[in-house]
């Protein structure tokens, strides 16, 4: 082989390897590119399938729920009609216990009523019973005081000679007769007095007496009223609780 035939041979060489250079490099491209977008696409298409997935667990979610919300608002319903039941029982309870201690109030003052009306009516016994019992003594004191006085005086001897010393007894004893019949008076005016007083505070003590016994009768009949009342409102709500069952 000459030496131009090699160097032509060599150029073809390098020619060719030149060529499948640039056909290797422009196909690498091609494939890079092409990789690229397949890539995207199965991306693309894996985010639909997650977003389809997504979507149905959230759709079995929704429908779930859907399901959940009548059983919870039919549970929450139940609770709150127990819960209006205890209320409404503890409400009762309340008022009967409250009517209770009325009564025993109202049966308390009554008591406490009576119990001050004996005891006014013995404590005016009593007091009249010593009022007596004291002008007893004093009327008793002034006999003894009379008689006492009687038997000082000395007693004087009528002599039928001397008349001067008749004279003047005689006319001693109508005074003393008058101051006698004026203490008597003035001691019946005094009785009198004090029986009068006594009378005046009996009929006081009697219209105090009225008064509170008007009373008792107002509060027992607004007691009364009350408790109709009451008992009618007690019987509204039942009726009301029924027609809402």
């Amino acid at each position: 082989m000459s030496i131009v035939t090699k160097s032509s041979y060599i150029n073809n060489i390098l020619t060719g390897s030149k060529k499948i250079h640039s056909i290797f490099f422009d196909h690498s491209t091609f494939f890079d590119h092409e990789s690229k977008l397949i890539l995207r696409e199965l991306e693309l298409k894996r985010n639909n399938r997650e977003v389809k997935e997504l979507d149905r667990v959230l759709s079995d979610l929704q429908s779930l729920n859907q399901k959940k919300i009548p059983d919870i608002e039919k549970l929450l319903n139940d609770q709150l009609s127990v819960f209006g039941e205890k209320v409404k029982l503890a409400n009762q309870q309340a008022q009967e216990n409250l009517n209770e201690a009325k009564k025993l109030f109202e049966n308390r003052t009554k008591k406490n009523k009576e119990r001050k009306k004996q005891f006014r009516k013995a404590s005016r016994e009593i007091e009249n019973d010593f009022k007596k019992k004291i002008m007893l003594i004093k009327k008793k004191e002034q006999e003894k005081k009379k008689k006492a006085e009687l038997k000082k005086t000395p007693k004087i001897q009528v002599q039928p000679k001397k008349e001067k010393l008749t004279k003047p007894l005689e006319e001693k004893e109508p005074e003393k007769k008058e101051q006698k019949q004026e203490q008597k008076q003035k001691q019946e005016q005094k009785l009198d007095q004090e029986n009068e007083k006594d009378k005046q505070e009996n009929k006081k003590e009697k219209e105090q007496d009225k008064k509170e016994e008007k009373q008792e009768q107002k509060l027992d009949q607004e007691n009364e009223k009350n408790k109709k009342e009451e008992k009618e409102k007690k019987t509204n709500q039942e009726n009301e609780s029924t027609e809402q069952k």
